[in-house]
């Protein structure tokens, strides 16, 4: 009988659909020196590991859908970004009806934060009400 030990330090890939990078490593180890992945909460339910860019803040329901480029590369906002992303806080999570508060994922685009900017001023949905006024209202936002 082969008893075969998996190698934690070996980064497992993002189960996030469509992610093909490596888990986030959490900067904890094992007794035994192995690497802790990065198992946020959503993902858990499904018993996976997630790369940082899904993982930063993953307590917002939308950033699982976060892709890791500016969707407005085929130019949807009249001119085509091409924005090198060399870092993850430079993309956002646009919501297109303005509604922080609905984050199903057609209502959802990723955008770098020029473009970001654009697409807010021409569905003038920074014209909503934000997450502060929803939060001093009571109501609950990611």
């Amino acid at each position: 009988m082969t008893i075969i030990l998996y190698d934690w330090n070996i980064p497992p890939i993002c189960e996030v659909e469509g992610c093909t990078a490596n888990a986030q490593d959490t900067g904890h180890r094992r007794k035994n020196g192995s690497i802790v992945w990065r198992r946020p909460k959503w993902v858990k339910e499904g018993g996976g590991y997630c790369c940082g860019t899904h993982h930063t803040n993953s307590w917002h329901p939308y950033r699982k859908y976060r892709k890791n480029y500016c969707e407005n590369e085929d130019g949807r906002l009249g001119f085509s970004c091409n924005y090198p992303i060399t870092e993850d806080g430079q993309l956002t999570v646009h919501h297109e009806d303005g509604d922080a508060t609905n984050n199903e994922e057609p209502n959802l685009t990723t955008y770098c934060r020029n473009c970001h900017y654009v697409a807010d001023k021409q569905g003038e949905t920074h014209l909503t009400i934000g997450r502060v006024n929803l939060r001093k209202q009571g109501i609950k936002v990611a």
